[in-house]
């Protein structure tokens, strides 16, 4: 695992065709890219629910390359989460600047239960993150305000997802 600052995460994505947006602080990564199909999806309030929501929207994007997850909003609700936490798990992957620095992670396919373990804590901890795959084919969004999307550039992934993700629709629609 890799820890990307933010200009390295913008070099990646542009890297990787994955689209940005620019804003007066820089650029991030588009909430609704263009050339991507979209499908939406809700977690569920149960934290168990949200590690298996983690795990399937990890192995959607089929991860064969390197995997950038992206975090960002992880101060909108700060009540949700626990800092002192992440800050011990960076550590543990060797990393010792703060998340504001270095907002990227580049998870290796051997890696994919650190990748996991990132996209569930910003499932729990209600932020913003962004995991894009390697191919820039597949993106997967996490948004602080409980909903996010699986995008992708093919129509038959965009099916399965659909119909994968089919649990986590809309909880209205229920």
């Amino acid at each position: 695992m890799r820890f990307l600052t933010h200009p390295e995460c913008v070099a990646w994505c542009e890297a990787h065709g994955f689209p940005l947006r620019a804003l007066p602080g820089g650029h991030l990564p588009e909430s609704q890219p263009n050339g991507l199909e979209l499908t939406p999806y809700y977690p569920p309030a149960d934290s168990g629910q949200k590690v298996g929501l983690a795990t399937l929207l990890w192995w959607l994007l089929e991860p064969q390359s390197d995997v950038l997850l992206w975090l960002g909003a992880w101060d909108v609700w700060p009540s949700n989460g626990h800092m002192p936490l992440f800050e011990r798990l960076r550590q543990a992957f060797g990393e010792s600047r703060p998340v504001d620095e270095a907002p990227g992670l580049l998870v290796s396919p051997s890696e994919a239960d650190d990748g996991i373990s990132v996209l569930l804590l910003a499932l729990l901890f209600v932020w913003d993150c962004h995991v894009v795959s390697g191919t820039g084919t597949d993106a997967v969004f996490v948004s602080h305000d409980e909903y996010g999307w699986f995008g992708t550039r093919d129509s038959a992934r965009l099916s399965r997802a659909v119909e994968t993700l089919a649990a986590y629709a809309h909880p209205s629609a229920a």
